[in-house]
């Protein structure tokens, strides 16, 4: 069915004015000075709380897809071609990318339907509950105290980011994450129902 999708990942700067309309901290690592940037180091419930507070959601692996991939099935929002000189990753040695660039930027990697960063910049929180394989598990125990469990929710992130290479496929590349995971290679983007 249709629906809209952000053309961005939604933004420090948009994440600013949700905490303060909502009297909440901004999550530690927040970085203030970069308002164009995506918002990142913040969990999926508090992408979720914000996507409500913003009158949308956020997007299925199907939403998300149609939108990377087009009607056309593309491999990469740009086409078929394996071309990371199109994202921010880091085997894109004109950007040589440290960190996540700012939303809307590079638009020579946009999809079919004019969204940015569907490959590359942070990885994307997606409305899809994924039980973790047992590397999963292996990989999150060292890093999140307690260390997660099967039985705590996990959510799929989509699209890739500035940390790793452009993955082969990227469009349907996706990875298992303990839902209270926050990460400063993880942000997300938001939908809409047509009303």
């Amino acid at each position: 069915p249709d629906y809209y999708i952000d053309e961005t990942e939604v933004s420090n700067r948009a994440y600013m004015a949700f905490c303060a309309a909502r009297g909440k901290a901004l999550p530690e690592g927040f970085k203030s000075d970069f308002p164009d940037h995506p918002v990142t180091n913040i969990t999926y419930l508090e992408a979720q709380e914000f996507a409500e507070w913003a009158g949308k959601r956020l997007p299925t692996a199907e939403e998300w897809e149609k939108a990377a991939r087009g009607t056309d099935k593309r491999d990469y929002p740009w086409g078929q071609d394996h071309d990371p000189t199109r994202a921010i990753v880091a085997d894109n040695h004109e950007l040589k990318p440290k960190g996540p660039l700012e939303v809307g930027s590079h638009p020579q990697g946009a999809s079919p339907y004019g969204v940015f960063h569907m490959a590359g910049n942070v990885w994307e929180f997606i409305k899809e509950p994924k039980p973790p394989g047992q590397e999963a598990l292996a990989h999150y125990r060292n890093l999140l105290d307690p260390p997660p469990t099967m039985r705590e929710p996990w959510y799929t992130i989509r699209g890739g980011a500035f940390n790793m290479p452009l993955p082969r496929e990227v469009n349907v590349e996706f990875a298992s994450i303990p839902a209270r995971l926050a990460d400063p290679a993880i942000g997300f983007r938001c939908v809409k129902d047509p009303d």
